[in-house]
């Protein structure tokens, strides 16, 4: 009998503890969406508390049960630089595979600069695999 209560407690503390980690993985990967767009469109990272304010906001009066999870969300201008480091991170290490297969490949560097007088760099990378 205790061993059949001691196997059920084990079950319940597994599922809670596999939840928990689905959810926290949740969170990581809409924090990462929020910061590839942040990235994308060359907003200030700050602009996360924002539209972190934003989501919780449209929780509050579309779907309260969902505020919790919102609140949850990390979305400093750290986390935001972090992720933004791992997207480009991940970019870096695929360019490198696919550049390791090229049989033929070209590339291009372009600089020029900004209204505000910033230096921008282009390198366009054309390959044959």
């Amino acid at each position: 009998m205790k061993v059949r209560q001691l196997k059920e407690q084990l079950k319940s503390q597994r599922f809670m503890l596999k939840k928990m980690r689905t959810d926290n993985e949740k969170v990581v990967r809409c924090s990462s969406l929020i910061a590839q767009r942040i990235a994308q469109n060359m907003k200030p990272y700050s602009d996360g508390n924002f539209v972190k304010q934003c989501l919780i906001d449209v929780a509050e009066e579309m779907c309260p049960e969902m505020v919790q999870e919102y609140e949850k969300l990390s979305l400093s201008r750290w986390t935001i630089a972090r992720r933004i480091d791992e997207l480009a991170g991940n970019i870096c290490d695929t360019l490198k595979d696919k550049v390791k297969n090229f049989v033929s490949w070209s590339f291009a560097i372009d600089e020029s600069t900004d209204e505000k007088y910033t230096a921008q760099l282009a390198i366009s990378i054309k390959g044959v695999d």
